[in-house]
């Protein structure tokens, strides 16, 4: 078993339209269930040995469960929304109660000055599922 980890990402809900990505939160529990969800809707909860993840050269998350896609960035496009206040309140939460925050504070999400975070973020996914034996190709 490992300790829960828990992140803000922004989920790119449209292939063609990457700039509309939406603010979510990814979380890996300690008993390996991942899901990804957002104010409005959950994406998916799976157990991670039944989910394929991809990182693509750009810094790209792809989860495949059940033949359906979804990709997750580090940084949100010109037309997304900010990180909201309930996703802020949830990742706090979750913190209080001991999970490990991958990919800094939601303010950060925010910062007009945050070039790097979509590669760093995605990486530091990538790394974290690397390191508890779940393959990334």
């Amino acid at each position: 078993m490992h300790p829960e980890f828990i992140g803000g990402v922004y989920w790119r809900k449209s292939v063609w339209n990457a700039s509309a990505c939406v603010p979510a939160i990814l979380r890996l529990r300690s008993h390996g269930e991942l899901s990804l969800w957002s104010t409005t809707e959950t994406a998916f909860a799976a157990m991670i040995s039944d989910v394929q993840i991809d990182r693509g050269k750009l810094g790209t998350l792809t989860f495949r469960t059940d033949h359906t896609k979804f990709a997750v960035v580090g940084r949100g496009g010109a037309n997304s929304d900010s990180f909201a206040q309930q996703l802020e309140l949830q990742l706090q939460d979750a913190i209080s109660a001991g999970a490990v925050l991958i990919g800094g504070s939601p303010d950060v999400f925010n910062s007009p000055f945050n070039n790097g975070a979509m590669l760093d973020r995605t990486a530091e996914w990538a790394k974290t599922f690397r390191s508890l034996g779940v393959p990334v190709s």
